[in-house]
């Protein structure tokens, strides 16, 4: 897809506060990026992805293989949240505070779920 743009997001289970950030396609921007909206000891949990390495930077990284499930069996990790978030962003429900003409590109496949 031409022209679209690459996108950071989270969600916080315990506020509900969510983020999306613009990001390069790069391991080296994203740990950065998860530094500033995401305090140091927290539990992140994401699609199984080794090179996000989440652990060598003092988070708890659960990981779902929606391959093999969309719950872990063992942990009950799940990223439906983040799912519903990717959902409204792709259809334009995070540009609602965007002036008119200055709405973003279309968000390509997201990078942390």
């Amino acid at each position: 897809m031409l022209g679209c743009q690459w996108v950071l997001g989270g969600v916080c289970h315990e506020t509900g506060k969510c983020f999306l950030e613009p990001v390069n396609h790069r391991r080296s921007t994203l740990v950065p990026l998860i530094q500033g909206h995401v305090l140091t000891g927290s539990t992140i949990t994401m699609y199984a992805w080794r090179s996000y390495l989440l652990a060598d930077h003092s988070y708890t990284h659960l990981c779902v293989n929606h391959s093999a499930s969309f719950v872990d069996k063992q942990t009950k990790a799940n990223t439906q949240i983040i799912e519903t978030l990717w959902k409204q962003a792709k259809h334009g429900g995070w540009t609602s505070g965007c002036q008119k003409g200055s709405r973003p590109p279309p968000l390509c496949n997201p990078v942390l779920r």
